[in-house]
């Protein structure tokens, strides 16, 4: 017995020759939306590799990235694996807990509010490509966690996302802002 499927070709041949003029050497890295000289990322990327080896408690760790310009509330839970790019472009309020192998790409703003749980392998990314565009020109918009989310493990939370407050997040979920303006508030019994 013979399967016949239906040809796309003609589908297939479009999307290829819309994507052979991009090619990755025509990228450019902007570097001026950084917020800070490389002398100070230079010093940071070695604070954070420090602050990810287990030298002293979360206490230090909210105190290094607070000296980085990061907004970091009291009583935070900051796991040692916990990593961010531009810690100057962080606010995290109150009793925010942060499990291992947290990753914010933070080209813009992002801001966690008071008593968020973020689960462990989550990333948070305000930062992105136009696949669109022959030399993948960035676009970044900022990312608003309101209080009280809890953000299930291996999480990713795109570019433009605004969590509402309460939001609950399956583990293993990806956000986007379509489905962010979806997202609703719930009590502590899960009822809204």
């Amino acid at each position: 017995m013979t399967v016949t499927t239906p040809t796309t070709t003609t589908a297939r041949s479009e999307v290829l020759s819309e994507l052979e003029p991009r090619r990755l050497r025509d990228y450019i890295v902007d570097k001026s939306d950084r917020g800070r000289n490389r002398l100070w990322m230079v010093t940071w990327l070695g604070v954070g590799a420090v602050m990810r080896s287990g030298v002293g408690g979360t206490a230090l760790r909210a105190r290094l990235l607070r000296a980085f310009g990061a907004r970091v509330g009291a009583g935070c839970d900051i796991h040692r694996s916990f990593r961010v790019h531009f810690p100057w472009k962080l606010a995290v309020d109150e009793g925010v807990r942060i499990d291992p192998d947290v990753w914010i790409i933070n080209p813009e703003p992002v801001s966690i509010g008071a008593e968020c749980l973020l689960g462990r392998r989550t990333v948070i990314c305000s930062g992105g490509h136009d696949h669109r565009s022959p030399t993948f020109t960035r676009t970044s918009e900022s990312v608003v966690i309101s209080d009280r989310c809890h953000l299930g493990n291996g999480v990713t939370v795109l570019k433009g996302v605004v969590l509402q407050p309460g939001t609950r997040v399956p583990a293993g979920a990806v956000v986007i802002p379509a489905i962010s303006a979806m997202s609703r508030r719930t009590t502590p019994g899960g009822r809204s």
